[in-house]
């Protein structure tokens, strides 16, 4: 009987449980329409009541969302996030950006940030800031700053005046250093994709994940993003002198080499000592109407690609026309049309026969 009290009473616990889970479930995730609700998301979110947050329609807001502490994701469904008239045009000092990381992991997807007086977000000190699926537009400092903070790229269009700030101010209390992870797209059309504050001067670490279709490198002029074969698809000027401070991906430790070929330009991004075999180059060697022979330094020595690469170097390729067959070659190869030698031996013959039967036939009419 004891046992089966025992029995009893676990179904009873176990029923119990399946019946709160709807309800915690609903307590996790908040649906937000205005800047009212959104606040209140981000403000249970920060007492770790709930951890997701999803946009039913674009929001605009008079001024700075709370600062983000904890793990949540936005998801935005594409729907914009934008300040308000009155707040771009007064701003103000301290942060202006419209979302800000101060601790844990803040993701942002499918969303639109737009019309900031400062920044369209921001990671600072301890903070983290994912972005995934996120366009920002029309900020009047930057896209992003990571303010001591790391900001990781999966999926980003930067559509606004400037790009990525990097630094530490003076007032971030903690001892962290920006870092930049790139593990995904990155398209901008910001002239100063990246930049540094004089004022504001750190090390940055930048990390490109296996497998980024976009990576990020920076060298003492310039800013260079390349596709998934390292080629180097955009270029802008370095004008902040920006100190990189993890050793691989340090200056001194790649180099570009400049391929001309076909009338166009290809530039690549190669670890030092690494060689061209290593990379695609199928755009290169597989002309149209050409057949590639090998690549040449400008005094003409050819340059092997097996040879490992230390330095900033320029390569032409060279091409000769394809090899047509001799005219003997040719002639044999072409199908004959005229009467094969078999043909006119057949017609000799006939005609031997017909000869041989008239006179044949001339003798009988003798006899």
């Amino acid at each position: 009987m004891n046992y089966m009290k025992k029995i009893l009473l676990l179904v009873i616990i176990l029923m119990g449980m399946l019946l709160l889970i709807p309800s915690i479930c609903n307590a996790a995730s908040a649906s937000v329409s205005n800047e009212e609700t959104l606040k209140e998301a981000i403000t249970k979110a920060n007492n770790g009541e709930i951890d997701y947050i999803t946009l039913t329609d674009s929001i605009i807001i008079s001024g700075p969302l709370t600062d983000i502490t904890k793990d949540v994701t936005i998801n935005g469904n594409g729907f914009t996030i934008s300040g308000s008239e009155s707040w771009y045009d007064k701003g103000g000092a301290g942060n202006q950006s419209i979302i800000t990381s101060t601790a844990g992991t803040l993701t942002l997807k499918n969303l639109i940030l737009k019309h900031g007086p400062k920044q369209g977000a921001q990671a600072y000190g301890n903070g983290t800031l994912v972005l995934d699926g996120v366009t920002i537009s029309d900020c009047k400092y930057s896209g992003l700053i990571a303010n001591g903070g790391i900001i990781e790229i999966r999926d980003l269009n930067l559509n606004t005046n400037a790009g990525i700030e990097v630094g530490k101010s003076a007032t971030n209390p903690v001892n962290t250093n920006p870092k930049l992870i790139i593990n995904g797209t990155l398209k901008s059309i910001s002239k100063a994709i990246l930049y540094e504050d004089p004022e504001t001067k750190s090390k940055l670490t930048i990390e490109n994940k296996e497998g980024s279709t976009n990576k990020l490198f920076v060298t003492e002029d310039a800013v260079l993003i390349t596709d998934s074969n390292n080629t180097i698809i955009y270029e802008t000027k370095n004008n902040g002198n920006i100190d990189i401070e993890n050793s691989d991906m340090a200056e001194e430790n790649f180099v570009t080499v400049t391929i001309n070929y076909n009338e166009l330009t290809k530039k690549l991004v190669v670890t030092k000592n690494d060689t061209l075999s290593k990379y695609n180059l199928s755009d290169i060697k597989e002309v149209e109407g050409k057949v590639f022979v090998n690549f040449v330094r400008a005094n003409n020595d050819i340059f092997s690609e097996d040879t490992p690469i230390t330095e900033d170097m320029e390569l032409t390729a060279v091409y000769k026309d394809p090899e047509i067959p001799d005219s003997n070659s040719q002639q044999d190869e072409t199908p004959k049309t005229g009467i094969s030698d078999y043909s006119k031996l057949a017609l000799v013959t006939l005609a031997v026969s017909i000869l041989s039967i008239i006179a044949l036939k001339r003798k009988f009419k003798k006899d």
